[in-house]
C-alpha cells in the first residue's frame, strides 16, 4: 500500500511521508501544499491508505469502494462556493468525536482548505489546537492563503512545481510526440496532471489558431472579440487561459529583450511581431490579474463571467 511511485518529482515529500509512517512520528495535522496539479491530493490519498493499512489488514477492500469508516474526505458542496461552518462543526467534529471503528486512527482530508469560509477555518481551528490523539487531518491548499493560525498548527509538506523537461520526459514517456510534449509542458507551468490534459487535447494547433487569433483582436481593440473568446473559452477554460498567459508572457520577454530564443512557444513568434510595444508593466499587471482569476474556476463562479473577465485583462494590456 506504500506506493509513492505514481508521484513524480516530489521526492523530497514523498521521504518526508515515508519516514512519518515507518517511523510512527505522526503530527496531528499536515498542510499538503503547492501548485495545482503536482499531486498534492494523490500524496494525502496514498499517505491515509498506507496509514489505515498499518493497523487494518483488510483496510484496502474498503478503500477500494470510498467506504471506509476511518476515512473522511471533506469538499466543497458542488452547489455552494466554499466549505461551510457547519461541514467542520456538525460533519467533521462528531464524526472525530468517536474511536475509530477498525483501524488505530481517523483520518481526514480537507481538500482545497483554502476555500473554507473565515467561520469554517476558525471552527476548524479548535479542533486542531486540541485534536483527539487518534485523528490525522491532512489539509490539501494550493497557493491560496490559509489563516496563518492553521499554518502554524499544521505539519508543512511543500509540493513544487516540475521543470519543463521533467514534464517533457513524462510526456514523451506516454507516447505523445516530442513537439506535443515540448508545448503541453510549457503550458502546464509545472503540473504533471496538466501537462498529461492538455497533451491529450485533440485539435491542439487549432487552439492556438484560435487563441493567435484572439490576441490579434484585442491587440486591434475589437471589443466584440472579448465576449467571442469568452464564448470559445467554455470548450476548455484552463487550456485556453494557459495559452492566453503564455503568449502574453512572450509578448512581454519579446518585446523587453527582442530575443526569440527567449520564446516559450517559438511558433507565436509572427503574432508577437504584429503587437504593438506596450507596458511592460501593464503586461505584468495583467499576468499576475489572470493568475488570480484562474482560482475562481475552482468555485461556483460562473465560468463564462470568469472567462469574460480574463479576457478583459489581455484585451486591456494590448491596447
Amino acid at each position: 500500500m506504500n506506493d509513492f511511485s505514481e508521484l513524480i518529482g516530489q521526492e523530497q515529500a514523498v521521504q518526508f511521508l515515508k519516514n512519518a509512517l515507518e517511523t510512527g512520528n505522526l503530527s496531528h495535522a499536515y498542510l499538503f501544499s503547492g501548485p495545482a496539479g503536482t499531486g498534492k491530493k494523490t500524496a494525502a490519498r496514498i499517505f491515509a491508505a498506507t496509514l489505515l493499512a498499518g493497523s487494518d489488514a483488510d483496510a484496502h477492500i474498503f478503500l477500494k469502494d470510498g467506504v471506509h469508516p476511518d476515512l473522511m474526505v471533506l469538499t466543497k458542496p458542488e452547489n455552494r462556493t466554499v466549505i461551510g461552518k457547519d461541514q467542520i462543526s456538525k460533519e467533521l467534529e462528531p464524526w472525530l468525536a468517536i474511536k475509530p471503528y477498525r483501524a488505530s486512527h481517523k483520518i481526514a482530508i480537507i481538500a482545497e482548505a483554502a476555500l473554507m469560509s473565515l467561520e469554517a477555518a476558525n471552527a476548524l481551528l479548535k479542533t486542531l489546537e486540541e485534536p483527539p490523539l487518534y485523528a490525522v487531518i491532512i489539509l490539501v491548499a494550493d497557493q491560496a492563503p490559509l489563516l496563518e493560525t492553521i499554518v502554524s498548527r499544521c505539519q508543512g509538506v511543500r509540493f513544487h512545481p516540475l521543470t519543463d523537461g521533467q514534464l517533457e520526459k513524462l510526456l514523451t514517456g506516454r507516447g505523445f510526440s516530442p513537439e506535443k510534449s515540448r508545448q503541453a509542458a510549457r503550458l502546464a507551468q509545472g503540473s504533471p496532471g496538466t501537462a498529461v490534459r492538455f497533451a491529450a487535447a485533440g485539435n491542439f494547433e487549432e487552439n492556438w489558431d484560435r487563441v493567435r487569433q484572439a490576441i490579434d483582436n484585442f491587440a486591434r481593440g475589437r471589443q466584440l472579440a472579448i465576449f467571442e473568446t469568452a464564448r470559445e473559452m467554455e470548450k476548455d477554460a484552463y487550456l485556453y487561459t494557459s495559452m492566453l498567459e503564455i503568449i502574453l508572457r512572450d509578448i512581454y520577454i519579446y518585446q523587453t529583450t527582442h530575443n526569440e530564443q527567449l520564446l516559450a512557444i517559438s511558433a507565436n513568434i509572427d503574432i508577437i511581431k504584429a503587437v504593438p510595444d506596450k507596458s511592460p508593466e501593464q503586461i505584468r499587471s495583467a499576468m499576475n490579474n489572470i493568475a488570480g482569476l484562474k482560482y475562481y474556476y475552482k468555485t461556483n463562479v460562473n465560468p463564462l463571467l470568469i472567462n469574460t473577465n480574463i479576457c478583459y485583462e489581455v484585451a486591456a494590456a494590448l491596447k
